[in-house]
């Protein structure tokens, strides 16, 4: 029974003690057995207690494959609002810009930040952000289309992948519903509050070819959206564009 130990660690490994010596029924499930039957035995109750035992192994495993998947969901997305995290976002990017490579298109990563929201933090409690920061992803979901990516960076940040657009032009008019839906009122606890969106937009592959430099290109947008006035899309200045491709 020791060295029966040593072929499943961590697993459920069935173990059915048949003796005919009744007292050893402790000793053997002290030892790691899951079921003790005594001689002379039926055919029939062995078989029964085997399937038993089979059948919760395999549930055992099919726990332990879905705790397997929960803990690689909960390192790949954001525990906040559910969705996809930094880690994630790159691999999707990534996966964007093969695609469109293939079929000669171009592609659109926004960089979103809420104008407004530390001072709602601090005003009313980080329970009332939360709350509206998850508010806030699921309108950009429901802006975005079902092929798009809509990730959650941190704080307030969130990056919106957009495939197959023709250039900057295609995606100007989705940055600019975003900003409109972004602004508009949200009800919290019988408060009504408001906080706006500033965007960068960088375009696949006119800016950048890579998914850390699209980021880092859309940041620069964001940035010039910061100081144009916030409540608005920008994309980089022209120089940082041609720097980061």
């Amino acid at each position: 029974m020791e060295e029966l130990k040593h072929i499943e660690q961590g697993g459920y490994l069935p173990v059915l003690a048949i003796t005919a010596q009744p007292s050893w029924k402790i000793a053997a499930f002290e030892a790691g057995a899951r079921d003790f039957i005594n001689k002379p035995f039926d055919v029939l109750e062995v078989q029964k207690r085997i399937y038993n035992m089979l059948e919760v192994r395999l549930l055992y495993k099919e726990l332990s494959d879905f705790s397997k998947q929960q803990q690689q969901a909960l390192a790949l997305h954001d525990p906040l609002t559910g969705l996809p995290n930094r880690r994630l976002l790159e691999d999707r990017i990534e996966t964007t810009l093969q695609r469109v490579a293939r079929h000669h298109t171009r592609a659109a990563v926004m960089y979103l930040d809420l104008d407004g929201f530390k001072v709602i933090n601090d005003t009313y409690g980080h329970g009332c952000g939360d709350t509206l920061l998850k508010m806030v992803a699921t309108r950009l979901l429901a802006s975005s289309r079902k092929e798009d990516t809509v990730a959650r960076i941190g704080g307030d940040e969130f990056v919106v992948v957009l495939a197959d657009v023709a250039g900057l032009g295609h995606a100007q008019e989705p940055a600019s519903k975003l900003v409109s839906v972004v602004a508009e009122p949200y009800c919290i606890d019988a408060l009504t509050l408001t906080v706006s969106t500033s965007i960068g937009i960088a375009i696949y592959p006119d800016d950048a070819d890579t998914a850390d430099t699209l980021i880092s290109v859309a940041d620069d947008g964001l940035y010039q959206a910061k100081r144009s006035g916030k409540n608005r899309f920008c994309c980089a200045p022209a120089a940082l564009r041609q720097h980061a491709s």
